[in-house]
């Protein structure tokens, strides 16, 4: 896993890119653990996720389809759409 990269040739503000970038990612793997690797990966490739939280009762068949009739079949268009179930919502 260890790579050795010459960066006599890379540019100061190139250089300045990868530093910020490091220390985002550091920052938010020390503060959030594995939630803040997936957050930084998200942001480094631009993707979207939408998280929809549903009631334990509905499930998540019922979930996906509240979801459909409120908003129509293209409502997690672009997003990756994350499914979970909170049993504090009442």
């Amino acid at each position: 896993m260890s790579e050795n990269i010459d960066i006599a040739g890379i540019g100061k503000e190139e250089l300045a890119s990868v530093l910020k970038s490091l220390k985002l990612y550091r920052i938010l793997s020390k503060r959030l653990g594995k939630r803040g690797k997936r957050i930084f990966e998200a942001i480094r490739t631009g993707e979207k996720t939408l998280r929809v939280e549903y009631f334990p009762a509905i499930g998540l068949d019922g979930a996906k389809k509240s979801m459909s009739d409120a908003f129509g079949k293209g409502f997690s268009d672009g997003f990756r759409t994350e499914w979970k179930e909170n049993p504090e919502l009442k």
